[in-house]
């Protein structure tokens, strides 16, 4: 598939652009004058010029660019433009520089027909991904991207001359079935510039205590002293029902668990850790959540980037303070940290099928549902829904 028949519709022209067609482009980006003051950049009387000689900068690595129109038959006037590059920042992947839509046509669906026609293009080129950079603050553009499936890697600040003052999110897509954690890290390892930085989770610990935006609960360490709440929750047999843990039988039992999670390190790949939700104001313990980091094993990829992805989490919550919104709100104080400062793309939650209260607290903090699965617990099969939230999304 190339460039002749990136479009099969009979009602859209699609033709590259040179420096001759750098009046019509112009008058394509005065009529969408309002991207480039959303993106606080000045449209200069030569910018169509300036774009039509464009190319990527020199650390970025591409193998082929096109500035393409988008006509009506017939017609001269440019309904839509694109700038796109193969093979770019890497094998495998396409970078979208520009799609930009005449403001008469916005809403028309033309957007997505020129992005699915975009994409299946790359797709049957052999990418794996499409790349694109997206203003923070330019809100119709993000929530767009979002609605076609691309998922923010990280914000970077462009201190190149003409490009945007303020950050930019990084966004990706893969051309795939769907976002499998293990083809982001494909593309990270291929792409190190878009990786966050690589010590951010270590910042996990030392942000504790964590409270939420409400600041009716935060998140420390669990301690010794928090015994008798813990174990009044953690040996019910109605909390316990659902959870992956199994009902406590003694305060020692409990107390055991206590002081190694008092110690435990917190930010290490593969091992779960609890963390406990105190009350905002006494800092008396009112239930815990459980936090293990997902690590890709280098072996599956040899030199790849082995920096945590995503990460799994469950809540548990004493009866006593049910209701209230407290869940929720420390799961959301931890999903934000994790997605931000943590660098992580997504988090994840696997939970029973009956356990509605559960449920509620997941959509509410965010998530989405992504799948249904029979799964053994306990010996009997069991029917769960897997929730995630990517970064940037809610």
């Amino acid at each position: 598939m190339g460039l002749q028949n990136f479009l099969a519709d009979q009602d859209l022209n699609v033709q590259a652009l040179g420096e001759a067609d750098a009046p019509r482009l112009q008058s394509l980006f005065e009529a969408c004058a309002d991207y480039f003051h959303r993106c606080g950049l000045v449209l200069a009387a030569d910018e169509a010029r300036q774009e039509l000689r464009s190319a990527p900068p020199p650390d970025f690595a591409w193998a082929a660019q096109w500035h393409l129109g988008i006509t009506q038959p017939g017609g001269e006037g440019l309904l839509a433009c694109l700038h796109v590059c193969s093979e770019a920042p890497a094998a495998g992947a396409w970078h979208l520089g520009l799609l930009m839509v005449h403001p008469a046509r916005r809403g028309t669906g033309l957007a997505q027909r020129l992005l699915a026609a975009l994409e299946s293009w790359a797709r049957q080129s052999g990418a794996r991904w499409m790349r694109l950079g997206v203003v923070a603050g330019n809100e119709p553009a993000e929530r767009f991207w979002r609605s076609q499936g691309y998922r923010e890697l990280r914000s970077r600040v462009s201190q190149a001359a003409g490009q945007p003052p303020g950050p930019v999110r990084v966004m990706l897509k893969h051309l795939g079935d769907g976002p499998a954690l293990a083809d982001w890290a494909d593309y990270l390892a291929a792409v190190p510039r878009d990786r966050q930085p690589q010590d951010s989770l270590r910042l996990v610990a030392d942000a504790l205590p964590l409270r939420s935006r409400e600041g009716r609960v935060q998140l420390r360490r669990m301690r010794e002293s928090d015994l008798d709440r813990f174990h009044a929750y953690r040996s019910d047999a109605e909390t316990a029902r659902f959870q992956g843990w199994t009902q406590a039988q003694d305060p020692a039992q409990s107390a055991v668990f206590l002081r190694e999670m008092s110690e435990a390190a917190i930010g290490v790949p593969d091992e779960w850790v609890q963390l406990a939700i105190a009350d905002g104001e006494d800092d008396q313990l009112i239930g815990d959540i459980g936090l293990c980091l997902r690590a890709r094993p280098p072996e599956l990829t040899p030199g790849a980037d082995t920096h945590p992805l995503g990460a799994w989490m469950g809540i548990t919550l004493h009866p006593g303070w049910r209701g209230r919104g407290l869940g929720r709100e420390a799961f959301v104080a931890l999903q934000d940290f994790l997605l931000d400062a943590g660098g992580l793309l997504e988090v994840e939650c696997w939970v029973d099928a009956r356990n509605q209260p559960s449920i509620q607290l997941l959509e509410a903090s965010g998530m989405r549902r992504f799948c249904t699965e029979v799964r053994d617990f306990r010996g009997a099969p069991c029917e769960e829904h897997g929730y995630q939230r990517w970064r940037g999304l809610w």
